[in-house]
């Protein structure tokens, strides 16, 4: 469905605010954004960030008023775009997407992903939860559908930090040293 589980989506705000507090964001590229969930949540905190959603079913724009929500909006189905073609993002969206598309797939994009931006949010389904077409989009059904938190640890590249909820594991992935230290630092204060 184009709307997303709430779940974990406090724990991407604050880790979004303190990077974006630490001017590590500029740039956002939001990878099947829907209704813009992502847009919509995290985009208030600072306008002047650029934003760029990557949406494969055309009707979504209309739909869910996704050029209003997005400085760029590109229809292209993720696994065939060039991300070198696209603004250079500090920070990628992959909320609840993945799933979508096959694991080879999805390792394949999150290799070049993890190359070209700072930071990666993902937000996947940690249980089994199939789904079928949505309003007539065949993309909203769940290629990979049983994904565990174990499972993805081995699959996503450069795990720095990670929430598991009941249902949802969201996910932060950076080659960055410099994020990497500065989550840890917060995580002990949090403590």
């Amino acid at each position: 469905m184009p709307h997303s589980e709430p779940e974990g989506k406090d724990w991407i705000f604050e880790r979004y605010y303190l990077l974006l507090k630490m001017s590590r964001i500029r740039s956002v590229l939001d990878i099947g954004p829907g209704c813009g969930t992502y847009s919509n949540l995290l985009r208030p905190l600072d306008q002047s960030v650029h934003w760029t959603g990557v949406e494969v079913w055309a009707p979504y724009i209309k739909q869910f008023g996704l050029e209003e929500k997005y400085d760029r909006v590109v229809v292209s189905d993720l696994r065939y775009i060039n991300f070198t073609k696209i603004r250079q993002p500090d920070c990628v969206i992959a909320g609840d997407v993945l799933e979508h598309i096959s694991e080879k797939d999805a390792r394949i994009i999150l290799s070049e992903l993890v190359r070209i931006a700072k930071v990666i949010f993902v937000s996947i389904p940690i249980i089994h939860m199939p789904q079928g077409e949505w309003g007539g989009n065949p993309f909203e059904e769940h290629v990979e559908d049983s994904y565990s938190h174990e499972r993805l640890l081995k699959i996503l590249p450069c795990v720095c930090d990670f929430h598991c909820g009941e249902r949802i594991g969201s996910y932060l992935l950076s080659k960055d040293v410099d994020v990497h230290k500065m989550l840890n630092e917060w995580n002990k204060l949090k403590k």
